[in-house]
């Protein structure tokens, strides 16, 4: 068995350039007495699978045993460091000068550097000369060296070094030492509670920086968490204020010690009992059954609940705020911001490029924290938009070779977040254990199928249950709350109710899919106009009908435009419908009907909105054998259990709301129960609810389809 001198690996671009591989292995080809016939063959060996991937990628059809070794040395070198533009570099050549606090000897070392790919041949040492003395910021010394006769690079960067020193060093032996007059003793009354108050003194006086005056305090009271200091403000009666500078306190003055205690995530254990209602899901309504296979959110829906309760959080972790439009990258560790400050600095004068493994770990990990308080599965365009920021805000962990820099960060954020999810799912966190193999059906356990996660820009889709409550302690203020209905005007209490059972109700919606006639019996509450809009609040952080309104009256004028032009037989429909705004004055309400009315027209779409009237004697239709829909009861007319006159919204064939006071707030409404109750789009009105959601609401308007994209840009135009 042969014995090899040395180790050769496999090439990783992000840790080494093409080049020094290459001088490593040639390296340890002449160590060994490698034959030249044999380079190829070793070279493909040790390379990597990823390296040897991407060679065959480049070169295909042809396969890389048969290309000679000068030519898979220059194939992957063209690949991993592709040849500059010489404009372009010699345009940062021209453009760089000397920084301030840059000495002589560092400012030749960067064009040096520069001048490498700029291609100046037998006119290197002139052009050097001239950007050199150019770039210089002392003009003490450019003054110098244009005198000089036969001035060459060499020289100039002698003379300018010797002045450059010599001013240097001069201007350190003549600089005097500022002496700061010693301040008197100082003493501070430090408040921690009110029954522990303590004296702090001071001997070198009051320190001129609130850092100093925390680090005093630190060390005098060994205080072992982050805190903040507020001062006693004669001024308004003694009253404390934060203290944001130390010149707002004297000798013998009081301030007082804030502590501030980082959040602590506890989950609560599970029990036998939860396991067992995880596994068997029991139905909770006397004489139903458990469904044979689980339900998806889709407008059909079973006919029981299931008791599957989840290990809940101590701690409210509820999310406030959507997804923002530009990642905020939060700081990292204080040794990786650190290392990642200097080496943004030598990114931004000499474009070299940072690599750490152990810094990549900390990041990622602080990175799927940071994503999972917005949103638990990050969506492709998503965690590009991480990639993206973070290679903005730290440009030294651009990537060599990748076309946009950051390519490699989009694939670890991804396999990261899996990661995350699985260690949240080992604790029993509910909206990613609910997709866990355990909880599904034996004919659906893959990864991928019925995966239930937002798929309407839910922020809070399945949040876990308020701190220190169970499953047995929501389920009392649920039937409390049913009480709290039969009251008049105790909106208040119901709402609040409604509120600390969100979570409990979101498992049964989600995880249970009840049927309507279930949910109205176990949730009455949520069946009202003003709980639809709270629901809604509380499950996407948008206010419902205010933005739908908004929204709607601010696209009506340039929608009405793009109705009146629109051609065929659903132009003609249209303009029907726009008749009776120009035949009568018409009111805010009617208007936003007609607008809504087109649009659903102009997308091809029919059934939103149905006037459901008596002819004599005989209905029209029966609600009953549409999904989902928005009926107008001209007449009072036998609906369901009653007789409704006015607007009626049906989900399911049951009047899930009644009495409306118009039919854009039933819209609204109608969209609000989508998301209260899990349900699908309708397919016959998926365009029109689209519209609704990602053009009124703006909720995913990043993605949409091609016929609401196309409408979204002629309202722009």
């Amino acid at each position: 068995m042969a014995v090899w001198f040395g180790q050769i690996t496999a090439f990783v671009g992000c840790n080494e350039q093409w080049a020094t591989y290459i001088e490593r292995f040639e390296h340890f080809v002449a160590a060994n007495d490698i034959k030249d016939d044999k380079r190829v063959a070793v070279l493909l060996s040790v390379m990597g699978s990823d390296t040897y991937g991407l060679l065959r990628s480049i070169i295909a059809p042809r396969k890389p045993g048969e290309m000679e070794y000068g030519d898979i040395v220059a194939t992957l070198q063209e690949h991993f460091a592709p040849k500059p533009l010489v404009v372009g570099e010699r345009f940062r050549f021209n453009k760089r000068n000397q920084e301030e606090g840059e000495t002589v000897a560092q400012y030749v070392g960067v064009l040096k550097k520069l001048a490498e790919h700029c291609e100046f041949g037998d006119y290197l040492d002139e052009v050097m000369r001239d950007r050199f003395v150019c770039g210089l910021r002392n003009e003490a010394i450019q003054q110098r060296l244009l005198t000089e006769k036969s001035l060459t690079f060499r020289k100039a960067v002698e003379v300018a070094v010797s002045v450059d020193t010599v001013t240097r060093e001069s201007a350190h032996l003549t600089r005097s030492v500022k002496v700061e007059p010693t301040a008197p003793p100082a003493n501070l009354r430090v408040i921690f509670e009110d029954h522990d108050i303590r004296k702090l003194t001071l001997p070198s006086g009051i320190p001129h920086t609130i850092e100093d005056l925390h680090t005093a305090v630190r060390q005098a009271f060994s205080v072992p968490v982050d805190f903040i200091l507020h001062y006693m403000d004669s001024d308004f009666g003694n009253q404390f204020f934060t203290l944001s500078s130390t010149d707002l306190i004297q000798d013998k003055g009081t301030v007082k010690v804030v502590l501030i205690e980082s959040p602590v995530m506890l989950l609560s254990p599970l029990r036998s009992s939860d396991v067992e209602a995880i596994e068997m899901a029991p139905a909770l309504l006397p004489g139903s059954a458990c469904p044979s296979t689980p339900c998806s959110p889709t407008t059909s829906r079973s006919s029981s609940f299931a008791d599957a309760a989840l290990p809940s959080p101590d701690q409210n972790l509820e999310r406030s705020v959507p997804w923002p439009s530009k990642f905020p990258i939060p700081r990292f560790s204080f040794n990786t911001e650190l290392m990642l400050e200097r080496a943004n600095e030598s990114y931004r004068k000499d474009g070299s490029l940072f690599s750490a493994p152990g810094i990549k770990i900390d990041v990622l990990e602080k990175l799927a924290e940071t994503i999972y308080q917005y949103v638990a599965y990050p969506s492709s365009a998503q965690v590009c938009a991480v990639a993206q920021a973070l290679v903005s805000k730290h440009p030294c962990l651009k990537e060599p070779g990748s076309v946009t820099g950051y390519y490699g960060w989009q694939s670890s954020l991804k396999y990261k977040m899996g990661n995350y999810r699985s260690k949240l799912r080992s604790l029993g966190y509910p909206e990613v254990m609910v997709n866990s193999l355990k909880q599904k059906h034996p004919d659906q356990m893959t990864p991928a199928k019925n995966v239930k996660k937002p798929k309407k820009a839910e922020v809070n889709y399945l949040p876990p249950y308020p701190a220190g409550e169970t499953r047995e302690t929501l389920e009392n203020e649920r039937v409390r709350l049913i009480e709290e209905m039969k009251k008049k005007d105790n909106f208040k209490v119901i709402n609040d109710k409604m509120t600390k059972t969100f979570s409990l109700r979101r498992q049964e919606v989600v995880i249970q899919c009840p049927m309507i006639t279930d949910l109205k019996e176990r949730w009455p509450a949520l069946f009202t106009a003003s709980q639809v809009n709270n629901e809604f609040l509380r499950i996407t952080t948008i206010h419902l009908e205010a933005k739908f309104m908004s929204q709607l009256d601010q696209y009506s004028p340039r929608l009405l435009s793009i109705f009146n032009s629109k051609g065929g037989v659903a132009g003609r429909k249209i303009r029907t419908i726009l008749d009776h705004l120009q035949q009568h004055h018409c009111a805010i309400e009617e208007r936003r009907e007609v607008v809504i009315r087109c649009l659903v027209k102009y997308l091809g779409e029919d059934g939103l909105i149905r006037d459901h009237q008596d002819m004599d004697g005989e209905d029209t239709q029966d609600p009953s054998e549409n999904p989902m829909n928005v009926y107008i009861v001209k007449k009072e007319v036998p609906l369901g259990n009653g007789t409704h006159k006015g607007i009626v919204i049906v989900v399911e064939g049951e009047e899930a709301l009644t009495d409306l006071r118009d039919v854009s707030q039933a819209c609204a409404v109608l969209l609000g129960f989508t998301y209260s109750l899990n349900l699908e789009y309708p397919k016959k009105l998926k365009y029109t609810f689209e519209v609704f959601q990602k053009l009124f609401l703006e909720l995913d308007s990043g993605r949409m389809s091609p016929k609401v994209h196309s409408l979204k840009n002629r309202l722009l135009t």
